[in-house]
């Protein structure tokens, strides 16, 4: 296995493959994706726009933090910090949301040392992938309005 099985490139390559402003809801926005991983703390403390860039159609899709977890009771899974802001005209942001995605794993990490980890580490990857469909379906879901 190794040693950082779901690395920043494994996942801008996930990233590559998927048609993120339609996952996002954000038809005719254009995808880019910096190679350069950004820390949480910038992540959190960026009052305004992280890159550079005066179009009035800007978002910002930050992957804050991935990580396995196994439970005895639950089962074995990847969780993925998902941060979103969405800007219109001007510096602030117009549109905030981040959640956790949680996909079940079934094979990663593989159980006996002699597994092939192929299977495992393409199961993750593909659960990262659900991951982000996940984020993009949390962020489009329709809000409920608050009761007094």
């Amino acid at each position: 296995m190794p040693v950082t099985p779901l690395s920043t490139a494994a996942q801008s390559e996930t990233l590559k493959q998927l048609q993120l402003p339609e996952l996002l809801g954000l038809a005719g926005y254009r995808q880019v994706l910096h190679e350069a991983p950004l820390d949480s703390r910038t992540l959190r403390a960026t009052a305004g726009r992280i890159f550079p860039s005066s179009s009035p159609c800007y978002a910002e899709l930050a992957v804050d933090d991935v990580f396995f977890q196994e439970d005895i009771v639950d089962g074995r899974f990847v969780k993925v910090m998902f941060r979103f802001r969405q800007f219109r005209e001007g510096e602030s942001p117009t549109r905030q949301f981040g959640t956790y995605i949680q996909e079940t794993l079934l094979l990663f990490p593989p159980k006996e040392p002699d597994e092939d980890p192929r299977l495992a580490l393409d199961e993750l990857s593909d659960a990262f992938g659900k991951a982000v469909d996940a984020f993009g379906q949390a962020l489009n879901k329709p809000i409920k309005p608050r009761r007094n």
